[in-house]
């Protein structure tokens, strides 16, 4: 029997408070059976790892880009290992590769929280994973040439514009604003500056 499907079957019959009278109950049980030791810390990070009670994963993961390199960092019950935090940010490993430097980290805490169980709510320990690396690119990115191809695509998609030359005499001085798209965008006006009031209630 696999040491996860020896929990599932355990949990259907026991009876704890805690998630550490879990962890106590499901060692004796499997040196008493097995004659060997599993201590109560690896049998939580294996709960966790396997997510055998059931509690949803929610994956964090940040990207702080730099040029050729990204700094990653997953958060979460289930991602302790890096092949795992790239699965979770969908990173292309065509184009990416994991940096030596700087060395990749690897940290955990806990956390407690109600859970429900046969009716009842009883506080329950989780072990949150994070684990931060780098990756660079394998072919460093050519920052001229996309800028040269973003400008000929802007080209392409820009049709040519006539020119206007506007020769307009105000008899007396005037605060003309002229919007080019929308002519309400932005223009919010007091009645004693220019006889006229525009609000965002008006807009």
């Amino acid at each position: 029997m696999t040491k996860q499907k020896f929990i599932e079957e355990y949990l259907k019959k026991s009876k704890y408070k805690t998630k550490r009278d879990l962890y106590d109950q499901v060692s004796e049980a499997w040196k008493e059976r097995y004659n060997e030791e599993w201590k109560p810390d690896s049998i939580r990070k294996f709960i966790s790892y396997h997510n055998i009670l059931g509690l949803e994963d929610k994956i964090k993961v940040y990207t702080v880009p730099s040029g050729d390199e990204m700094q990653i960092t997953a958060k979460s019950l289930n991602v302790l290992t890096i092949e795992d935090a790239i699965r979770a940010a969908d990173i292309d490993m065509d184009e990416w590769e994991v940096s030596a430097e700087p060395k990749p980290k690897f940290n955990s805490w806990e956390v407690t929280m109600k859970l429900k169980k046969n009716g009842e709510e009883i506080p329950a320990t989780f072990t949150n994973w994070q684990v931060t690396f780098t990756i660079k690119r394998k072919v460093p990115f050519d920052y001229k040439e996309f800028k040269q191809e973003l400008i000929e695509g802007l080209k392409d998609l820009s049709p040519p514009i006539e020119k206007y030359s506007f020769n307009i005499i105000m008899p007396r001085e005037h605060l003309f604003v002229f919007n080019l798209n929308d002519l309400h965008l932005g223009r919010l006006s007091w009645h004693e500056e220019v006889k006229k009031i525009m609000t965002t209630k008006l807009l």
